[in-house]
């Protein structure tokens, strides 16, 4: 019934004020979920089968060069004040930052005293900000913060043998100034960076994650300037970590400093709330590789699904400086139930046409069916998201050949022995086109084989059962009107593949329907009314946004989606999307932060009215898809806010999506093909300053505030321009990139439909 009421509001509101330009989401609706014949069949040649490999976990791995840790604020004996006093690690001779980040921080007193107890408070340069930490100006994701900057540190410290160089922090306020209390006191988070080569390098060991197994994370400590090699291979991959054509092996990571680590840790918030904290080992032993190599290693028992927030807490001692120093680092883990199991085996389906009936029936599809045995009730009938490598059989020489990738949304449907199918589809016509391009000129047919096929959660991507060995053995079945015949002979197959006039006729050239199927009636170009004034530019915001970040009066012909606070995984986010733009004849997208990935999840895996856009326009300089300050690759934001926001209730809650290895995981099936549809523009403060002095001390440089340059590149899309003096939101050092005139009308420019 509350499904049916919100449904009602949705339509009701889009019927019933077609002139609107605002469309907002009653909260708490909950999208419908697309039938499986508007799912796309996303298809590609070989070329690509790089760009869909699963990833590795090194791919997700976070630097660090700072530290975040808690504490409270107690009362003091008067009652009157809330007061703290701590000791933080000074490593750095040259710069310095201290952010104490809590909801009183205007009205908290600061004073930081060198080790010899001497006030250097004034010696600093005193920051606050009203929002650190931001994905949006949602005024629920609002976290103010106090920085003191100190510069040219060695003049501040005193220079002695001993290995503990530490400051001493003190905190005061009024206890009228307190805005929350808990039993323990009054929360703030204590940042701290140290500018200095030393930093500490985390990564999962694995993205095969589920309940009832081993979680077990990594990490070291290492040099910057010992590693130039590595970080310079690094810069020259797209996504952050690894382009899809690169040939560089990244996966071992920087080298490590073993002899420097005194002490590693792992601080975990549980999915149910609770905390634990875990010994990290370099013995070889457990899940531990290598004894003394420098790679510390702790595993947990994920117990139940959900998301795990984990911190590296690695204390050491620089054996050139001789100063201790502390670093960690934070990630978001999710993990997720043991719902199937791929088995070494697979079907093939071809859909024929019977003679002398007037049953139309598409015969260019063929179904890939991945098999899989089911490891929970629901595994049948769910949606899930799906990927394989297909090669063919040289009739001449009976090699296998790479025929074309397969991916897409997917349902599971019940099969013989006890198992269930993961149909994916592809075009008979990549049997023609790898016979064009086979280096021994001869023909390809049956039988096939998959490799690399793997099985994804919908929600968070994450990993469900992967083959990583080809898989050769398969039945083929014809799929008639009237009935099925099983166990078809692949020579006969071959006959009738081969003498297909699709097949025949087949130019070489690649058409729509070899890389995203058929498309749907409602969204041929001739169904839909050619009506161009119902084109719509939709402007789509963010995660957490209270308000549309664009200027309004910048644009036209437009619609403002609005899901005001909300907190949505990428397909969630794109189902809604998907909803308010099929109102229209056809639309375009202009994003905002994950606005831009779930645009882009939306044009990938669903036929909707924007596809409509990309045959009907008549723009020379069309975009389908623009964004800005979208983190494609995540945020190093992700796993710091799902920690604090849990202590100060900021935020919408945890986004996976938004995370290193959340969003690496959901780039894995993102093909080329919708990728190019995208054009996407980055900002930074000016340079040798910030957007926000905080969170620039955990994000890699440059940045917005929130998204990094490096994480927000996508290959094969777009990348218009990089502006500096611009920042993620309007809380920031310096204006908001979704307000700057020139390049909203650029924006809206291309994307009209004419």
């Amino acid at each position: 019934m509350k499904y049916t009421v919100y449904l009602i509001l949705l339509v009701c509101f889009v019927a019933c004020f077609s002139y609107a330009t605002k469309i907002s989401i009653p909260r708490g609706y909950i999208p419908k979920d697309v039938v499986p014949e508007n799912f796309k069949n996303l298809q590609g040649p070989p070329s690509e089968f790089k760009l869909h490999q699963f990833p590795n976990p090194s791919e997700g791995a976070i630097f660090s060069d700072s530290t975040l840790f808690s504490y409270y604020l107690k009362p003091s004996s008067n009652g009157n004040e809330y007061t703290f006093e701590g000791k933080i690690a000074i490593d750095s001779s040259d710069e310095v930052i201290i952010s104490i980040l809590a909801l009183e921080v205007d009205n908290i007193q600061v004073t930081i005293l060198n080790e010899n107890g001497q006030d250097i408070t004034s010696n600093a340069e005193q920051v606050v900000e009203p929002s650190t930490f931001a994905f949006s100006d949602g005024e629920k994701d609002l976290l103010p913060s106090k920085s003191l900057l100190f510069k040219d540190v060695s003049t501040l410290i005193k220079q002695n043998e001993n290995p503990k160089n530490e400051w001493t922090i003190q905190l005061k306020t009024n206890k009228a100034n307190i805005k929350k209390l808990t039993e323990e006191g009054c929360p703030f988070y204590l940042l701290t960076y140290n500018e200095s080569p030393t930093q500490v390098y985390s990564q999962l060991q694995s993205y095969d994650l589920k309940v009832g197994e081993n979680i077990a994370l990594e990490a070291r400590v290492f040099d910057v300037e010992e590693n130039e090699d590595y970080f310079k291979k690094l810069e020259e991959n797209d996504e952050g970590h690894k382009g899809w054509a690169n040939k560089h092996n990244l996966e071992k990571g920087p080298i490590p400093k073993k002899e420097q680590v005194l002490e590693a840790n792992l601080d975990i918030l549980l999915p149910n709330g609770k905390t634990e904290t875990i010994k990290m080992h370099d013995d070889g032993l457990k899940l531990d590789i290598a004894q003394n190599d420098g790679i510390y290693t702790a595993e947990l028992l994920a117990s139940t699904e959900g998301n795990y927030v984990m911190k590296t807490i690695i204390r050491g001692i620089n054996t050139e400086t001789k100063k201790e120093f502390i670093r960690t680092t934070q990630h978001l883990v999710n993990v997720v139930k043991d719902s199937l199991q791929l088995v070494n085996q697979f079907s093939v389906g071809f859909n024929v046409a019977e003679k002398n009936t007037n049953n139309a029936t598409n015969e260019e599809m063929i179904t890939i069916n991945l098999l899989a045995k089911p490891l929970m009730k629901d595994a049948i009938n769910r949606k899930y998201k799906a990927y394989a490598e297909v090669y063919a059989t040289d009739l001449t020489t009976k090699q296998l050949v790479p025929v074309a990738w397969v991916a897409g949304m997917t349902i599971s449907k019940p099969h013989d022995n006890d198992l269930i199918t993961i149909p994916l589809q592809m075009s008979m016509k990549w049997l023609a086109y790898a016979s064009l391009t086979n280096v021994n000129a001869s023909k390809v047919g049956l039988p096939l084989a998959i490799n690399n096929a793997y099985v994804q959660d919908v929600a968070t991507s994450g990993l469900l059962s992967i083959l990583t060995t080809p898989t050769v053995k398969h039945d083929i079945q014809i799929n008639y009107s009237s009935n099925v015949i099983k166990g078809v002979d692949s020579s006969k197959m071959n006959m009738y593949i081969h003498n297909h006039p699709m097949v025949l006729n087949f130019d070489g050239r690649l058409s729509e329907s070899m890389t995203f199927g058929i498309r749907p009636k409602q969204f041929q170009p001739d169904t839909v009314k050619a009506a161009s004034n119902n084109h719509k530019v939709v402007l789509v915001h963010g995660y957490c946004s209270g308000y549309t970040p664009f200027t309004e009066s910048d644009f036209s012909n437009y619609v403002i989606f609005s899901d005001p606070e909300a907190n949505r995984n990428n397909d969630e986010f794109a189902r809604l999307v998907l909803e308010v733009s099929n109102q229209f004849n056809s639309v375009s997208f202009v994003s905002h932060s994950q606005g831009g990935l779930a645009t882009l999840h939306l044009v990938t895996y669903y036929w909707s009215k924007a596809d409509v856009s990309t045959t009907k326009h008549s723009n020379p300089n069309f975009r389908l898809l623009q964004s800005v300050g979208s983190p494609y690759a995540g945020s190093g934001l992700a796993g710091i806010l799902a920690r604090i926001g849990k202590v100060f209730g900021i935020g919408c809650g945890v986004n996976y999506d938004l995370s290193y290895d959340g969003a690496k995981k959901w780039l894995a099936t993102i093909p080329l093909s919708t990728r190019q549809f995208v054009y996407y523009y980055t900002s930074q403060y000016k340079d040798y300053s910030w957007c926000n002095i905080a969170s620039n001390a955990v994000l890699s440089w440059p940045n917005d505030g929130t998204t990094e340059k490096k994480y927000s590149s996508l290959s094969g899309a777009t990348h218009v321009e990089h502006t500096k003096k611009q920042c993620h939101t309007d809380k920031m050092k310096y204006p908001s990139q979704c307000k700057d005139p020139r390049r909203n009308k650029e924006i809206n420019q291309f994307a009209q439909l004419n």
